[in-house]
């Protein structure tokens, strides 16, 4: 149902859960920034081009607590939007950025010889990252950066069959995002309809 959306190929989000656990696993040993930037992603619904632009003084109180959320103007649709940081990305986040100073970025860049430098990675960087982590993983559809967003909607939407829950999580607000859209966008099947239908046993 979900393979082409106006005549494009779309990513998907990871739907198994142990496999978003492999992944999460692989980039962590990769490289902890890859895995906090993948967290980031699958707990807040930050698009990567915000995600990869976070500084530490945009998770980090000035108390040196992490922030509850994280308040940023998105780059896409240039509003002032917050993003809630869940206990568990929080825990994650402390460790992460113990020894950071408030301007550095979170996800840097590197140079050959693995010198740091006070640049975020590319967007183009990031989608290298995951395909590389999905073929790990054994995952056979087309995933991307959005696959981030995806998955956190995908299974909240599964969780709580509350689709204004999802949207108000992915800040769809737009006119032109409605739950159809929505729907469509976290890759709900017709198939994954069915399934909840069937299981109603009324």
């Amino acid at each position: 149902m979900n393979d082409l959306v106006l005549g494009r190929m779309v990513v998907q989000p990871i739907r198994d859960l142990k496999t978003l656990d492999n992944i999460s696993e692989y980039l962590r040993q990769k490289n902890i920034k890859y895995y906090v930037m993948w967290k980031i992603g699958l707990h807040t619904g930050l698009r990567v081009s915000d995600i990869i632009s976070l500084k530490v003084l945009d998770v980090r109180s000035k108390d040196g607590t992490i922030s509850n959320r994280i308040t940023i103007r998105t780059k896409k649709t240039g509003r002032i939007d917050e993003y809630f940081i869940t206990d568990s990305l929080k825990r994650i986040l402390k460790i992460y950025v113990d020894d950071l100073e408030d301007y550095q970025v979170l996800i840097p860049t590197e140079s050959k010889n693995n010198i740091t430098f006070n640049k975020h990675i590319t967007r183009q960087w990031a989608w290298q990252v995951i395909n590389e982590a999905g073929a790990a993983c054994g995952v056979k559809e087309r995933i991307g950066t959005h696959t981030m967003r995806k998955t956190l909607g995908y299974h909240l939407y599964k969780k709580t069959k509350d689709i204004v829950k999802v949207q108000k999580v992915l800040k769809h607000s737009g006119r032109k995002e409605t739950p159809e859209y929505t729907l469509i966008y976290i890759c709900i099947t017709s198939e994954d309809i069915e399934k909840d239908v069937n299981e109603l046993d009324l």
